[in-house]
C-alpha cells in the first residue's frame, strides 16, 4: 500500500510540472505565430485567442501522452539513481509490481486522451476551418494599409493606396488617393485594371463596395481577346458580399468518428487509425517507460530521457507512416494496427522481462568488455601517480589562470550539453507537430510520406531560431541550479570565483548563443528556406502541376518609378534570376494607365535590367479623345531598366520568410524610394539585429539562480519559476513587436525595449543577491 501510494504521489507531482512546462512552451510559440499572422492581416486580431484555444485543444492529446511518458521515465530514473528502487526490490517489489500503481495513475489520462481524440479532435479542426472561411467573408478593405499591396483572401483583388502624410492619415480610413485595383474574374474569364484619384467604402445591403472616383478602367476579355477602356466619375467595385461561405470539401480530420465508421473509405480509415493509434500508443508507451526508466547511478543523468524522447518520436512517426499507408490504399486498417502496436507491445514486454530476470542480449560482448575493463584497471595506479607528478608542471604552465580555465571548461561543457538536450527535445516536439499538420496533404497530387518528412525537416532551423533564447535559459538555469543545490557553486565561490568572473563566464555563453542565433536567422534559415522552395517547385513541376507551383511561389506585386512613369509589376520568381507571368503597368503623373507589357518568361540581369522574352507591349494612344485607341507591339526581347533586383523580388515573393539583415535593409530602401509603407520591415530589421542578444539577457536572468539557497525549497520549483520568467520575456518581446506594428510605434523601441527592461531587472536582482545574501 505504501509502495503504491508513494509512487502515485510522485508521479502526480512530476506529471503536473512536466505538463505545465510543455503547455507553457507550446502556448508561447503558438501565440507568437498567431500574433504574427494577425499583424500581417492573415488573421483577425479579435480571433487570436479563439484560434489559439482551438489549436491547443487539438494538440492536447499529444502533450498529455508525451508528458505521461516523460514523467514515468523521469520518476523511475530518479528512484534508481537515489537507490530507492533497490530498497523496494530488496523488499520484494519488482518491475511487475510497478505496473499496478502506474496504471492506476495513468488510466484517467488515457481516458481523457481517448475522449479528446475521438470527439474533440475533429471538432477543433472543423472550427479552425470555419473561422478561416468566416474571415474570408469579412471586409477586405478593413485590412488595407496605405503603401502596401493588399491581396484579398479570395485572391480575386489586389488593392494599392498610395502612402499618405500624417495629416492625411488622420482621416478615417479607408479613404485614400491614387488607388490601384486589379481584379481577376476567373468565373467570367475576365480581368481588369482600375485606377482612380480617390476612394472610399460603402455598405449596400450587407455587401461591401470600394467606390472609386475620377479614374479609368481597362478590361481584358480572355475569351474574345477584346479590351475595353472606360473613364468614369464614380465606380463601385464589389469586394465582399453577404453570402455565407460553407465548407463543401471537409477533410478526413474534420469528420466525426461516427462518420468515419459509416463511410469506410481509405482516407477515412487512415484518419481512424491515427485516432486509435494515439490511444493505443499511449498505453504501449506506459509499458515501455517501466524498463526504460532503469538507470545506473554512475551513468549520466539525462541518458534515459534522451532514449525516451527518441522512442516517442520513432513510435509516433511509425503511426503516421501507417496512416499514410492506409490512406493511400496500400494496406487495410487491421493489419497495420496489429503490426505497429502489436510489435511495440511485444518489445515493451520483452524489455520488461529482460530487466526483471537480468537477461543479457550479447553475453560474449559483455565478457569482452569486462576483460578490457580489468586490463585497464591494472595501470590505473600508475596513471594516477603520473597525473599527480605532472600537476605542478601544469599549474606552472598555466600560471594564475589555471583554476579559471578549469571552471570555464566545467561551465561551458555542462551548459552546452544541457542546451543541446533541451534543444533536441523541443525540436523533436515541433517536428512532430509540423508532421501532423502536413499529413493532411499527403496523397494529394503525388504528395507522399517522404515529402512530408523533408518539408518538416526544412522547418527545423526556423524553430531553433525562434526557440534559441528559451533553450539557452532553460539549459543555463538547470545547470546553475543543480550546481547550487549540490554546493558546487559554493565551493567555486570559496575558491575565488568572484561575481564579476561568474558574470564574464556566463556572458561568454550568452555571446556564443547570440552568434549561433545570428547565424541561424541570417545565414542558415534563409538558405534552408530557398532549398525548401526549390524542393516544392521541383515536386510540383515533376508532377505536372504548374498552377500549384505558381500558388506556392505567390505573386510579387512591386512598385518602381523613373523620370517619366511609375510602375506596378506583378511577377512570379521561380529561381534567383528566372521570372514567369510578368505583367508591367506604367502610369503617368495623373495616375492614368499609359502602357502595359506582358511576357510569359523573363530574366533578371546583373546590370539592373530585366529581359522580357516574347513580350507584348500595349500603348494607349490619345487618351481622353474620340480618337483614343490601343496599339500593340510584339517583340522577342524587351529590356526594361529598373531598380528591382533579384533580392527585392525574392523578398516580395516570400515576405518575411527567412530574410537576411542586408536583404531587409535593401528592401526597406526600395519601399521608401517608392512611397510604400516600410514600417513592418523596419521593425523586422531591428528585431533581426537585436534578437540574438536575447541570449545574453537569458543568461543574465539565469545567473541569480546560482546564488539562491536551495535548502528552503525544491530545485524544481525554482527552476520552473525561472523558466516562467524567461517565457514571459519571450511573450512580452513578441507582443511588443506585433503591437508596435499595429499601432505604428518606433521600430527601435518596439524591438529593443523588452530586452533592455529585463536586462536591467536581472542585473539588479543579481547585485542585490550578491550584496545581501
Amino acid at each position: 500500500m505504501l509502495f503504491n501510494s508513494s509512487i502515485r504521489k510522485e508521479l502526480a507531482r512530476t506529471y503536473a510540472a512536466t505538463l505545465v512546462v510543455l503547455l507553457t512552451i507550446v502556448i508561447t510559440v503558438m501565440l507568437i505565430r498567431t500574433l504574427s499572422m494577425a499583424s500581417k492581416g492573415s488573421v483577425s486580431p479579435q480571433d487570436v485567442m479563439i484560434v489559439l484555444g482551438y489549436v491547443m485543444l487539438g494538440y492536447m492529446p499529444f502533450l498529455l501522452s508525451l508528458a505521461l511518458f516523460i514523467t514515468i521515465v523521469f520518476v523511475l530514473s530518479r528512484m534508481y539513481r537515489d537507490s530507492e528502487m533497490i530498497i523496494w526490490q530488496s523488499a520484494g517489489a519488482g518491475l511487475p509490481r510497478l505496473i499496478k500503481p502506474i496504471m492506476l495513475f495513468s488510466w484517467p489520462i488515457v481516458a481523457g486522451i481517448a475522449v479528446l481524440m475521438l470527439f474533440v479532435w475533429p471538432w477543433t479542426n472543423s472550427q479552425i476551418t470555419n473561422i478561416g472561411l468566416q474571415f474570408q467573408q469579412r471586409s477586405e478593405i478593413s485590412r488595407i494599409q496605405p503603401g502596401q499591396f493588399q491581396l484579398s483572401t479570395s485572391g480575386k483583388h489586389v488593392v494599392f493606396i498610395e502612402q499618405q502624410s500624417k495629416a492625411q492619415n488622420e482621416v478615417e480610413y479607408p479613404q485614400g488617393k491614387n488607388v490601384f485595383l486589379y481584379t481577376n474574374d476567373i468565373e467570367n474569364n475576365k480581368r481588369s485594371i482600375t485606377t482612380a484619384q480617390t476612394a472610399h467604402v460603402e455598405t449596400r445591403d450587407s455587401d461591401r463596395f470600394l467606390v472609386l472616383t475620377n479614374g479609368q478602367q481597362l478590361e481584358f476579355n480572355n475569351t474574345t481577346q477584346m479590351r475595353t477602356l472606360l473613364t468614369f466619375d464614380t465606380y463601385a467595385a464589389l469586394i465582399t458580399d453577404g453570402k455565407a461561405i460553407t465548407n463543401p470539401n471537409q477533410k478526413a480530420k474534420e469528420l466525426s468518428t461516427e462518420t468515419l465508421l459509416m463511410d469506410p473509405t481509405a482516407p477515412n480509415m487512415g484518419e481512424l487509425s491515427w485516432r486509435l493509434g494515439l490511444i493505443l500508443g499511449t498505453i504501449n508507451l506506459i509499458l515501455i517507460a517501466i524498463p526504460l526508466g532503469h538507470a545506473n547511478p554512475r551513468t549520466g543523468r539525462n541518458t534515459n530521457l534522451l532514449y525516451a524522447l527518441l522512442t516517442f518520436v520513432i513510435y509516433f512517426n511509425l503511426i503516421n507512416l501507417g496512416q499514410s499507408w492506409i490512406s493511400s490504399g496500400k494496406y487495410s486498417l487491421l493489419p497495420v494496427m496489429l503490426v505497429i502496436h502489436g510489435t511495440m507491445f511485444a518489445i515493451a514486454l520483452f524489455f520488461m522481462l529482460k530487466r526483471q530476470n537480468g537477461w543479457v542480449l550479447f553475453p560474449w560482448l559483455s565478457v569482452r568488455r569486462a576483460r578490457q575493463k580489468s586490463g585497464k584497471s591494472t595501470s590505473a595506479a600508475q596513471k594516477d601517480k603520473d597525473a599527480t607528478s605532472a600537476a605542478p608542471k601544469a599549474k606552472k604552465r598555466l600560471g594564475g589562470w589555471g583554476p579559471l580555465y578549469t571552471v570555464r571548461r566545467l561551465f561551458y561543457a555542462e551548459i552546452a550539453s544541457a542546451i543541446m538536450l533541451v534543444a533536441l527535445g523541443f525540436l523533436a516536439l515541433f517536428f512532430f507537430f509540423d508532421f501532423i499538420e502536413d499529413m493532411g496533404d499527403m496523397g494529394r497530387k503525388g504528395y507522399q510520406f517522404h515529402h512530408v518528412v523533408v518539408r518538416s525537416l526544412f522547418l527545423v532551423p526556423g524553430h531553433l531560431y525562434e526557440l534559441m533564447p528559451i533553450v539557452v535559459l532553460i539549459g543555463t538555469i538547470f545547470v546553475l541550479s543543480r550546481m547550487a543545490q549540490s554546493s558546487e557553486f559554493t565551493i567555486l565561490r570559496t575558491s575565488g570565483l568572484s561575481p564579476s568572473r561568474a558574470l564574464k563566464l556566463l556572458a561568454g555563453v550568452g555571446l556564443a548563443g547570440a552568434i549561433l542565433t545570428f547565424l541561424l536567422g541570417d545565414v542558415i534559415n534563409p538558405a534552408v528556406n530557398r532549398l525548401s522552395n526549390q524542393f516544392m517547385e521541383k515536386f510540383y513541376l515533376s508532377q505536372g502541376h504548374f498552377e500549384s507551383t505558381i500558388k506556392t511561389l505567390r505573386a510579387a506585386w512591386l512598385k518602381d518609378r523613373d523620370d517619366q512613369y511609375s510602375y506596378a509589376v506583378s511577377v512570379f520568381q521561380t529561381s534567383d534570376n528566372a521570372l514567369v507571368n510578368i505583367n508591367l503597368y506604367a502610369f503617368n503623373s495623373d495616375n492614368q494607365l499609359v502602357t502595359w507589357t506582358s511576357a510569359p518568361t523573363g530574366t533578371i540581369n546583373d546590370n539592373g535590367t530585366w529581359t522580357l522574352e516574347n513580350a507584348t507591349r500595349s500603348t494607349l494612344v490619345d487618351p481622353g479623345t474620340p480618337e483614343a485607341h490601343i496599339e500593340d507591339l510584339q517583340e522577342q526581347n524587351i529590356v526594361w531598366k529598373n531598380n528591382l533586383a533579384s533580392e527585392v523580388v525574392s523578398i516580395a515573393t516570400q515576405k518575411d520568410n527567412g530574410m537576411s539583415i542586408w536583404a531587409l535593409y535593401r528592401y526597406i530602401g526600395h519601399l521608401t524610394d517608392n512611397a510604400q509603407d516600410a514600417n513592418s520591415f523596419s521593425f523586422l530589421l531591428w528585431q533581426k539585429i537585436l534578437y540574438p542578444f536575447s541570449c545574453l539577457v537569458m543568461v543574465m536572468l539565469a545567473l541569480p539562480f546560482a546564488y539562491l539557497h536551495f535548502r528552503s525549497g525544491g530545485i524544481s520549483t525554482k527552476v520552473f519559476g525561472g523558466i516562467m520568467i524567461g517565457i514571459s520575456f519571450v511573450v512580452i518581446n513578441s507582443m511588443f513587436g506585433h503591437l508596435g506594428q499595429l499601432n505604428h510605434w518606433p521600430p527601435f523601441i518596439s524591438a529593443g525595449a523588452p530586452s533592455l527592461i529585463y536586462l536591467i531587472a536581472s542585473l539588479a536582482t543579481f547585485t542585490w543577491l550578491v550584496r545581501n545574501r
